[in-house]
């Protein structure tokens, strides 16, 4: 299990530093430090690694998310420390920062990846039923689709962010992007901004973690170890 999920690591940084298109299977063998006939076992092809990738990317996220849940915070806060939590992780580990990258590469990809984006939109829906239930928010709300535009936001701010080389910036977008739904959402009593604050900007400079670091965090939580 250890060499697979390394590998899957391995697989993560090598798409990370360039595209899916380019990364070899040569190269994701050499940087996991395996042989590409253990590669092969794992795997069968470079479309089945990056499946693998987005789906251990997904499900570790999705952890992360129903434990902030399960802490019982108000609705919002929820929302926001499940929002930060991602996008800090996009920028600290490179397998949630690959699999969000190849989330958004459908074209790339015979079997588009649904499924994280299908669970996004319905963790989010659920939140904002409750919220809605409890008055947090407009009881006119149609949940699904603001959970679709919250899932969407989110993609194309990190595209954006990708785009221009400033994944450094992706907090700053989150929080905007938060702003300004939460605005229009009529969410009382509007203290939420400076927690707000505090949790997108007031974090320090995340520190990119190396392969080692990145297989022993997925393999304890995953509780694989």
């Amino acid at each position: 299990m250890r060499t697979r999920q390394r590998i899957i690591i391995a697989a993560a940084e090598v798409v990370n530093e360039s595209t899916f298109d380019k990364a070899g299977l040569v190269d994701i063998a050499a940087r996991a430090g395996v042989t590409t006939g253990a590669f092969y076992f794992y795997f069968d092809n470079k479309e089945d690694i990056a499946h693998a990738v987005i789906e251990s990317q997904n499900a570790y996220s999705q952890r992360k998310a129903t434990k902030i849940v399960d802490e019982g915070h108000s609705l919002i806060e929820t929302l926001l420390r499940v929002s930060a939590d991602f996008t800090y992780d996009i920028l600290e580990d490179p397998l949630v920062r690959a699999g969000a990258r190849l989330t958004s590469e459908v074209l790339a990809l015979s079997r588009p990846p649904l499924q994280p984006f299908t669970e996004w939109v319905a963790f989010n829906t659920h939140l904002l039923d409750v919220g809605r239930n409890e008055n947090v928010i407009d009881r006119d709300l149609n949940t699904h689709n603001a959970a679709e535009f919250i899932v969407g936001s989110f993609t194309g701010h990190y595209l954006l962010s990708t785009l221009l080389h400033d994944l450094a910036g992706l907090p700053r977008r989150i929080l905007t992007m938060w702003e300004l739904f939460l605005d229009a959402a009529a969410v009382t009593p509007d203290t939420w901004k400076e927690r707000a604050h505090d949790l997108f900007l007031g974090r320090p400079a995340p520190q990119p973690l190396n392969i080692e670091q990145a297989t022993e965090r997925h393999l304890a939580t995953a509780h694989l170890l």
